[in-house]
């Protein structure tokens, strides 16, 4: 109880015996499927008693009380879960920036041809949207690469790819709420080390 005078009212009240607050705790917790008649059946009594004690104890308007609570409780959860969730979003999509970034600073964007360029404000702008849970449906321009050993521009395209990987296995962690993160920085991580020999 809250305190002996004012117990909240999906608790035992004054002038309620143990017994018929155990049948009211019953009632109480079966949620949208309550009946006196179940009730009475569980807890091994008429249902004549139940009724009595039903209307006696205020049980409809004390269950619904309690419904209330819980539904207030169940709220609060919710919005915990929501705020977590976007604060892992925008975690995950702020390393993505950063590695992003990165890559971003060892490169000579005056040597980058205009799609290039345009693929990495694409980027830049995804990332951003991401952080904030704005969300874009644009696809990031790709740029298609020649087969053989990768020039300074291949080796920018495939950071590129190893960015739109990242955003995809992020994409999925988030899918399935909150998949490893490692998995997209390790993507990024690996092909950025293959660029590199």
């Amino acid at each position: 109880m809250t305190t002996m005078q004012h117990p909240e009212r999906w608790e035992r009240q004054d002038g309620e015996t143990p017994r018929a607050f155990g049948a009211f705790a019953h009632y109480r917790d079966a949620g949208p499927t309550r009946s006196l008649r179940s009730t009475a059946e569980a807890v091994g009594v008429s249902h004549r008693t139940v009724f009595r004690w039903s209307s006696a104890h205020e049980w409809v308007s004390r269950a619904a009380w309690w419904d209330a609570e819980c539904d207030r409780a169940r709220q609060r959860a919710y919005r915990a879960a929501v705020i977590d969730a976007q604060t892992e979003r925008q975690a995950r999509a702020e390393a993505a920036s950063g590695i992003a970034r990165t890559a971003r600073e060892a490169m000579n964007l005056a040597d980058l041809p205009p799609s290039e360029v345009r693929h990495w404000q694409a980027l830049a702008d995804r990332l951003t949207a991401d952080a904030y849970g704005l969300g874009t449906s644009e696809d990031v321009p790709v740029v298609q690469m020649p087969p053989g050993p990768p020039t300074s521009a291949e080796a920018v395209a495939r950071l590129r790819l190893a960015a739109r990987q990242a955003t995809e296995a992020a994409d999925a962690a988030e899918a399935r709420l909150g998949g490893p993160v490692a998995e997209a920085e390790g993507v990024v991580r690996r092909i950025a080390e293959s660029d590199a020999s």
